[in-house]
């Protein structure tokens, strides 16, 4: 592994790298290492939205090509993504949209560089897998947040810019607060800690048997999905029961699963019915409810590889630690 960067702190299990935080000014990359974006204009929008954050967009080569349902070829995205990493003017990588493609790339990426040079990384949807392969190969805090291309509210931009730029440890992640009755249901009741890791559950579980397989021991896990059959979703989730991992992990926090249901299938419990009797098995730490997902009102940006605590009696996940350091 690539000698650390300045200013690393110790996680329960090996060195974690913070990369700085934005200033005015600031490079960022815009990449789409899985599926095309929806068409020039989520392009154009992203620029928008770059500037509203006073950053300055360096496009990816490859963004609007084509090769099948992906932003270009396997080699094609990958070149983006490098090059993107090992050029030191770039800052943050942000990715423009999900779909499917990021897992094919795993291999292909050159995680010394980044840990060499740590920069913010920031996605979601099928990006999760990339997310959580360079916060282990790299030990890299990284972000869950929209990809840019489904980033539609102020509420979005405000969010986005604070996380970009504190040093501070983000307000904790709870259900969304224009909700008027807003709880958290909990199939294990209480309060533990340990370092926050997930995102997609579908793009989380591919991982798993891969030698990017994340960490569970001492994890939080906050996971999410969306346009999904319920009992795929219970698949994969059981498969992370059978496997033995996820009894290693200290908590776990679900948030938005828009659109996910029966949608045809027999199997008429809910995602709280199928993941609480597992968890309930396990007693593990649990709740329902946050405001985390890939679209949507309220969602937020969540750091991956800080420590945090869960307390299901007051709904809320807590950050312990800023996700960022002061830039230079």
């Amino acid at each position: 592994m690539a000698a650390r960067a300045k200013g690393t702190v110790k996680s329960a299990d090996k060195t974690t790298i913070k990369p700085a935080a934005l200033k005015d000014g600031d490079k960022v990359a815009i990449v789409a290492p899985s599926s095309r974006p929806q068409g020039p204009h989520a392009l154009e929008r992203a620029r928008l939205l770059c500037a509203a954050l006073a950053l300055n967009p360096v496009i990816g080569t490859n963004v609007l090509a084509m090769h099948g349902y992906m932003a270009g070829s396997d080699e094609a995205r990958a070149e983006d993504l490098n090059r993107a990493i090992k050029d030191r003017s770039i800052r943050a990588i942000f990715c423009l949209s999900g779909g499917y493609g990021a897992l094919r790339l795993l291999d292909l990426i050159d995680y010394d560089a980044l840990a060499r040079d740590p920069k913010i990384v920031l996605g979601c949807d099928d990006n999760t897998s990339l997310l959580a392969a360079i916060n282990k190969n790299a030990g890299l805090v990284v972000f869950h947040g929209k990809n840019l291309e489904d980033m539609n509210t102020h509420e979005d931009l405000d969010d986005l810019r604070h996380c970009l730029s504190s040093t501070r440890p983000l307000a904790p992640l709870m259900p969304h607060k224009k909700f008027p009755a807003a709880f958290a249901y909990a199939p294990v009741r209480g309060q533990c800690q340990g370092i926050v890791a997930g995102g997609n559950l579908s793009s989380f579980f591919s991982l798993m048997g891969t030698r990017h397989q994340p960490i569970f021991k001492d994890r939080i896990l906050v996971l999410e999905d969306r346009c999904e059959r319920n009992d795929v979703l219970e698949r994969w989730f059981t498969s992370m029961y059978l496997s033995g991992e996820l009894a290693k992990v200290s908590g776990v926090a679900f948030g938005n699963f828009d659109s996910c249901g029966h949608r045809g299938s027999f199997n008429l419990l809910s995602l709280e019915d199928v993941f609480g009797e597992r968890l309930k098995e396990l007693q593990i730490t649990s709740c329902f409810g946050l405001s985390l997902g890939q679209r949507g009102e309220g969602v937020r940006t969540v750091p991956l590889g800080v420590q945090s605590v869960l307390d299901t009696d007051r709904g809320a996940l807590e950050f312990l630690e800023p996700a960022l350091e002061k830039s230079s």
